[in-house]
């Protein structure tokens, strides 16, 4: 379910194994070759274990991102997504050293190029990096912008 797990990760999990007892397997696990261990992420801190194919995904797109980054920076549109507070990967504030987002449907995350860069909570949007306000306004369109599903906007006449 999480792709990578390590031990923050598994404190928000409810009825988990200690995480010294989890170890153990996982390394058994590791060493029968079912499981990769090592450091995936960075900036986040301890042991860390993933499936061969997690890894390879991963590296793929970091690949990716670096061959971003080498192009001109003038020209690169930055790659945004926005998730939900109440989305289990809001990992802010346990995980990524941002502030901590309270889990409510309205609130929302925007990352940008993988970093949290705003939080719309309360209806209020706070950057996380920078302080243009010109770039807050923005940012607070894209993070307020309604999605509807294909037939539901086909239904209401937002085609």
């Amino acid at each position: 379910r999480w792709g990578v797990i390590n031990r923050k990760v598994l404190e928000r999990e409810q009825n988990v194994p200690p995480w010294r007892q989890l170890l153990i397997k996982l390394r058994r696990m590791e060493l029968r070759g079912d499981i990769r261990g090592g450091r995936f992420i960075s900036g986040v801190g301890g042991e860390q274990f993933a499936l061969p194919d997690t890894v390879a995904a991963l590296r793929k797109q970091h690949k990716l991102w670096q061959d971003a980054q080498e192009r001109d920076p003038t020209t690169r549109t930055p790659l945004r997504h926005i998730i939900n507070a109440t989305d289990p990967l809001n990992l802010l504030g346990s995980l990524l050293p941002d502030k901590r987002v309270p889990h409510q449907s309205g609130n929302r995350i925007l990352f940008e190029d993988g970093i949290a860069i705003a939080v719309l909570e309360k209806d209020e949007v706070k950057l996380l990096r920078g302080d243009n306000s010109a770039q807050q306004w923005d940012l607070q369109k894209l993070l307020q912008k309604k999605t509807f599903p294909p037939r539901l906007r086909a239904y209401i006449g937002k085609v």
